[in-house]
């Protein structure tokens, strides 16, 4: 079973048409994850507007133990859910590839040239998020000097002049949440 984590209906139909229709399932939202039914499931997430990574649908995840995870990222996340075997791989991934590194299991020699901390991620999310530095502070239980320590590591590792230049950065629409009603479509 592939549970598919995606706002992209076309990612989603590709990726289905690939693995077989009846071996892939839309997950939109935290009850379409069935704790007994998908328990060690693959899961396939795009973050491609659709950061889910500190949501309760990521606790969920965690709870069914998938086998293998794969991130659809241009970045990689250190210790992005521990515990589990988490690949990134590109959203521009050719289907041969994808095919035989999700279900043959093959080597995929791709690698994110930006690897962000859990905290660095959740600093930028929660910024992207319109946060303030307070709030930011005091929901991760640190200081205001380790915020700005974190934000200037931020800028080194992706070339920024300004950290509000991260508003227009290319990789700004791969940490970005946008919530839309999928229940409403046509499958």
């Amino acid at each position: 079973m592939y549970l598919v984590i995606t706002q992209d209906r076309f990612l989603f139909y590709s990726i289905s048409c690939i693995l077989g229709p009846d071996m892939t399932e839309h997950i939109r939202c935290v009850e379409d994850i069935c704790l007994q039914r998908h328990r060690h499931a693959h899961v396939i997430l795009d973050t491609f507007k659709n950061n889910v990574i500190y949501t309760p649908l990521a606790e969920r995840i965690a709870l069914i133990e998938p086998e293998r995870m794969y991130i659809m990222s241009p970045f990689g996340i250190k210790k992005c859910f521990t515990g589990m075997k988490v690949r990134f791989i590109p959203r521009a991934i050719q289907v041969q590839d994808l095919r035989e590194l999700v279900v043959h299991g093959r080597f995929y020699e791709w690698q994110p040239k930006i690897y962000l901390t859990r905290r660095q991620h959740h600093i930028i999310t929660m910024t992207l998020l319109h946060k303030s530095q307070r709030v930011i502070t005091d929901d991760l239980n640190i200081s205001i000097k380790t915020l700005f320590s974190h934000k200037y590591n931020i800028m080194l590792l992706l070339n920024l002049k300004k950290f509000s230049g991260l508003l227009s950065h290319p990789f700004s629409l791969s940490l970005r949440y946008e919530q839309h009603d999928m229940h409403g479509m046509a499958e």
